[in-house]
């Protein structure tokens, strides 16, 4: 009888998670991330679903996960106090990643990931599918003498980390490496780079591809000592990283120069956003105006990419270094675990955030619906992961 109610109650756990989950992306990715948010106003249907979801996650988490007080008034706490910071910067992304990384504990990873997987593909090809009928524009861009499309996106380079999000969660899945993981990951890099030519993602997934694939005894060479501490330090490596790329630009360093115009003026811009707001500690309401607002309101372009500078000049100081403490904590916490997938998979996005902003975006860094669950059950070698093989 009782095992009858735990399945029950379980089995409503995951309903309402996957339901909340689907709101968010669906509605993220379309109204937020598509050409769309450009053609109409879609303000307002976010909003409705926005609060629809949050309170499906907050249910979750209030009434069906079996949380003492405690736990339970912490959890609420940490989410309040992301929320009015969210309001207070202008930007809900941590706010959306924890309330979700807490509603996700005791959700089964492996399930998640294909419904993820379902969702995602779904959605880009309703997008391109949209783009193609002529509903959505095709934002084009010539980038240094490299021809860029977005097929219905608000950017080339979101359909970029959109489709390198589905090769990971493919990359998770897969059981073996054959003639068809090989050819589906061929085709779409191909693919990539002749539509969006997304460099920064595509360099970063093809090394991780290349440990995945090569590296025969991962656990061996990943616990190497001076490479399981770059690993799981990369976090601060790439933040100091970050404010060593923006002083030596500001310094003249002509080898950061050039590779300011490699990475389409990144760094330059970062360096402008760095002197206008500095860094403090609570955090600064940053204005940014992207190149599809640009070009549609005749704004000067303002484009923060670097995404450990931005948690910096955004976030403040004190939310900075607690989410690089989390992050850090979080690789340290899946080493334990001895699940080197999941560790390749929270490495790219690492990698990738020095010059993106999704380090700590839960739409698409997709390991953090883990980091609850790994930090509840580090001690029962990951119950709640079928997929642990490396």
């Amino acid at each position: 009888m009782e095992m009858d109610i735990y399945r029950k109650k379980s089995n409503t756990s995951d309903f309402l998670f996957f339901i909340g989950w689907f709101l968010f992306m669906s509605s993220y990715t379309l109204l937020r991330e598509s050409e769309l948010m450009y053609l109409i106003d879609t303000s307002n249907i976010y909003k409705i679903l926005k609060v629809i979801f949050v309170s499906i996650f907050c249910v979750k988490i209030a009434f069906i996960d079996k949380y003492n007080l405690k736990t339970l008034l912490l959890y609420f706490f940490v989410i309040g106090i992301s929320f009015i910071g969210s309001q207070l910067v202008d930007s809900d992304i941590i706010f959306f990643t924890l309330l979700i990384a807490f509603s996700a504990r005791n959700v089964n990873f492996d399930k998640f990931v294909k419904f993820d997987l379902m969702i995602r593909i779904t959605m880009v090809l309703l997008i391109m599918l949209l783009c193609y009928l002529g509903i959505l524009p095709n934002f084009t861009r010539l980038i240094n003498s490299s021809f860029k499309q977005s097929l219905g996106f608000s950017h080339p380079n979101i359909l970029g980390l959109n489709i390198i999000t589905i090769l990971l969660e493919y990359m998770y899945l897969n059981k073996r490496v054959n003639i068809v993981f090989i050819i589906i990951n061929i085709s779409a890099l191909l693919f990539l780079n002749y539509a969006c030519n997304s460099r920064t993602s595509i360099y970063a997934y093809v090394f991780i591809l290349f440990l995945y694939v090569f590296i025969k005894n991962k656990e061996k060479v990943f616990n190497f000592k001076l490479i399981k501490l770059i690993i799981c330090f990369l976090p601060a490596i790439m933040l100091l990283t970050s404010f060593a790329l923006v002083k030596g630009y500001q310094q003249g360093n002509e080898i950061i120069h050039k590779i300011d115009e490699l990475v389409t003026t990144r760094i330059s811009s970062a360096s402008n956003f760095y002197n206008e707001y500095g860094i403090n500690l609570k955090g600064s309401k940053v204005t940014i105006v992207s190149t599809r607002q640009s070009i549609i309101t005749g704004e000067k372009q303002r484009i923060l990419d670097m995404g450990y500078l931005r948690m910096a000049i955004n976030y403040g100081l004190i939310t900075c270094f607690m989410i690089i403490i989390l992050l850090i904590t979080f690789q340290f916490v899946i080493y334990k675990n001895n699940n080197m997938k999941l560790l390749l998979i929270s490495t790219f996005f690492l990698i990738i955030g020095l010059m993106e902003t999704n380090i700590y975006n839960i739409a698409f860094n997709f390991s953090l619906i883990q980091f609850v669950n790994l930090i509840s059950d580090k001690n029962s070698n990951m119950r709640r992961i079928s997929n642990g093989e490396s």
